[in-house]
Parts: C-alpha cells; structure tokens; sequence
C-alpha cells in the first residue's frame, strides 16, 4: 500500500497504522469507515488492498455463523438487512463460482 500512494513504509506506518490488542491495523476515519474508503464507497488502494478487505463481506464468520451476519448488518450498510443467513450464503457461493470461472 505504500508504493502504492508513493510513500515510505514508515510515512505510511505514521500516517495510516495503530496498534491493537491483536497488533497492528489500519486505521479508522473519523467517520467510523476504513481510512482508504473514498467517496461512492471505492477504495483508494484496491489494486492491492488486504484479504480480508477483498472477503468482505462473505468472511467466514458471517458464512457460517446466521448470528454474525445479524450483527454485521447493523455495521454495515452495504449488507441487505432482509437477507437471510441462506441467500447471503448463496451469493458468496455464486460469486466464488464467477471468479474461479475468470
């Protein structure tokens, strides 16, 4: 990410990392949304941002657990709030289906 935005490891470590009890992350705008979110929900450093930014939101926890989708819904205005544990599921399904066709 900091070849990306033409910074050094450090700048970028200074400007956009924080530590956490599991260790280091990226950190959190103002806003409560990740810090490379740009306006119409697109990401600054997609050519090379993180897995689990690539996941979202099909994590493995929100597949297999119906309890952690309900509570990623009320985080997350991009997950339909009427999607049920089994379509949500589904669509992680056909979306992996789509890319292992490409």
């Amino acid at each position: 990410m900091a070849a990306l935005l033409s910074m050094s490891v450090e700048d970028f470590c200074r400007a956009y990392m924080e530590a956490s009890p599991l260790g280091p992350r990226l950190t959190i705008a103002d806003n409560g949304c990740c810090v490379f979110l740009m306006e119409g929900n697109l990401c600054r450093v997609h050519p090379v941002k993180p897995f689990i930014c690539r996941q979202w939101p099909f994590l493995p926890a929100l597949l297999v657990e119906a309890d952690e989708l309900e509570h990623a819904k009320t985080a997350c205005p991009g997950i339909n709030p009427a999607c049920s544990h089994e379509d949500f599921v589904e669509e992680a399904l056909r979306r992996a289906r789509e890319e292992a066709s490409e």
